[in-house]
């Protein structure tokens, strides 16, 4: 790998992981209180559900 690429993936994986916390904040703001008890259920990069005994199932669609 040259210099020119390291650098290219350093800088694309800071930018993905800058954006990926401005778009949590934008959801969080537009969903609010529904957003936040799906994102405790969900991990943030893979949409893969936790474990959490007891949490009832939310998703966005339902209320």
């Amino acid at each position: 790998m040259s210099l020119g690429h390291l650098m290219f993936a350093m800088v694309t994986t800071a930018y993905i992981l800058v954006g990926i916390q401005l778009e949590e904040r934008d959801l969080l703001r537009f969903f609010g209180a529904r957003y936040a008890a799906y994102r405790r259920q969900v991990w943030m990069l893979l949409p893969l559900p936790r474990r959490h005994p007891g949490l009832r199932r939310h998703t966005l669609g339902q209320e």
